[in-house]
């Protein structure tokens, strides 16, 4: 309170390098209800703010209005309180375009928020989607020791369980160990067929 009534003081100021930021300071404090009433219970104030809508200064204006329209739109009560200390006409205009851009600011955050749910439920969707994926489960030792069937199922059946994702690195370890004893398997294999094909 005590800083609400040092800004108050500071637009009665004469010195005119003062009265922006005390009318900001103004108008950002106007949200609290206590305030208003502060305010309008000192009519040099609320002329001096009202005063200031006629500064050169376009941002000064901005924000004396601003300030005005926010003791307007605090209530019934408020808003007769200032018609009695000055012509609020020049308001009428502002306070439209304050609802408007209100109204503005109220869609565009309901529009974010649907684009925030749209895409909550698109990743909600697709961890659904990947969770009902189920996968293999990871093999235990004696299946990665053990393989069965013949080299090239054995092959295949090692390559799938490499993807796996709870494979630990011992059980991938273990697994190219044996994929690469497979493939020289094969490959020796391969020369005695071809040796014995040779002979032939």
């Amino acid at each position: 309170a005590g800083a609400f009534s040092m800004l108050l003081s500071m637009l009665e100021a004469p010195s005119s390098s003062l009265h922006y930021y005390a009318a900001a300071g103004v108008q950002n404090m106007l949200s609290d209800a206590a305030c208003v009433r502060q305010l309008v219970a000192r009519p040099d104030a609320v002329r001096a703010l009202a005063g200031l809508m006629k500064s050169e200064d376009a941002e000064i204006v901005r924000i004396a209005t601003g300030a005005l329209v926010n003791v307007q739109a605090a209530g019934d009560e408020a808003a007769a309180q200032l018609r009695e200390l000055i012509d609020t006409s020049e308001l009428e205009g502002a306070f439209a375009a304050r609802i408007g851009h209100d109204l503005q600011r109220l869609a565009s955050q309901h529009a974010a928020a649907m684009t925030v749910q749209a895409r909550v439920r698109g990743m909600q969707t697709r961890t659904r989607i990947t969770k009902s994926r189920v996968a293999p489960p990871a093999p235990t030792d004696a299946e990665l020791e053990e393989p069965t069937g013949t080299a090239a199922e054995q092959l295949r059946t090692l390559a799938i369980r490499l993807q796996t994702a709870d494979m630990t690195s011992q059980q991938c370890e273990a697994a190219a160990g044996q994929i690469a004893a497979l493939v020289s398997d094969i490959q020796a294999e391969e020369e005695v067929v071809t040796a014995a094909v040779v002979k032939e």
